[in-house]
């Protein structure tokens, strides 16, 4: 499988109490990460709701990398700093940084020089793999691939955490005690779904554009976020490589956020039976 990091926004958190205060910040479990590795979590406030999804790269023992969407930098950084109290560890911010990828057999694919440059060039340590040039509709296409929403278009700070669905991904319950906790053991021991959820589609559907309501018997259930036509030559030796080539049917991806109830599956019935069921698009 793909996996493509966040949006490139880095925010180091270094000193002999690093980890175990990221460990006590984030969802997932710091600790157990090994130096090179890096796992999606996500940033809560006390009250368990969102501040920011983001990825942590282990760099060093004492030395960890957020990386966060650009939008989110800024309370990402403020958060992370407010309660560093009598805590080895300082928070430093990065910048911007290349955006990163691991293919099938671990190479590495340097996306850069950002997610929010208009042209990125895609370079993979793979010989055999040539050189793309990649503008922002391509990137927003990988964003769905992977799964990962974008910060202040797809969920904004204050969300519940279960808006991303499944959380198993993103949580650890096994860790202990972190910020947020309570709120997220609670969602998830009452098996309570959120009142909407964000997905990644694929479809093949026309009907299937940003600001696009979806309606089930005149009552709103979903809009589309974003969206855009799959781009011909977005990344196609290295789909045909990976497992992800089978699942990439559709014409065009984006990211719908949906009521309590409704999947990714009901999509294309929803956009397409005119009949049962109407799109509205908004004014944009």
């Amino acid at each position: 499988m793909v996996g493509f990091n966040s949006a490139g926004y880095g925010i180091s958190i270094i000193g002999d109490d690093a980890a175990t205060y990221l460990h006590s910040q984030l969802t997932q479990d710091v600790l157990s990460l090994q130096v090179g590795q890096s796992s999606r979590s996500l940033i809560l406030e006390p009250n368990g709701h969102l501040v920011s999804a983001c990825e942590v790269l282990r760099r060093s023992k004492d030395d960890f990398v957020i990386i966060c969407d650009s939008d989110a930098s800024d309370i990402v950084f403020d958060r992370l700093s407010k309660y560093l109290i009598r805590t080895k560890a300082k928070v430093v911010r990065l910048g911007l940084l290349d955006l990163m990828a691991v293919g099938d057999h671990n190479e590495e694919m340097t996306l850069g020089p950002s997610i929010f440059s208009t042209n990125l060039v895609w370079e993979t340590s793979n010989p055999s793999i040539s050189r793309q040039l990649l503008g922002t509709q391509d990137f927003l296409a990988l964003r769905v691939l992977s799964n990962w929403p974008r910060f202040g278009l797809e969920y904004q700070a204050g969300s519940l955490p279960n808006l991303f669905g499944d959380l198993k991904s993103l949580v650890s319950f096994s860790k202990g005690c972190y910020t947020g906790q309570e709120l997220v053991e609670r969602v998830d021991s009452r098996g309570a779904a959120a009142p909407k959820v964000i997905f990644g589609v694929i479809t093949d559907c026309e009907s299937f554009e940003m600001g696009a309501e979806l309606l089930a018997q005149g009552k709103v259930v979903g809009k589309v976020n974003s969206s855009v036509s799959r781009p011909e030559k977005m990344l196609s030796e290295l789909l045909d490589r990976t497992e992800l080539n089978s699942n990439v049917r559709g014409a065009k991806l984006g990211f719908v956020t949906l009521s309590r109830g409704i999947s990714p599956s009901d999509v294309d019935e929803l956009l397409m039976n005119e009949i049962r069921y109407n799109v509205k698009l908004n004014d944009l």
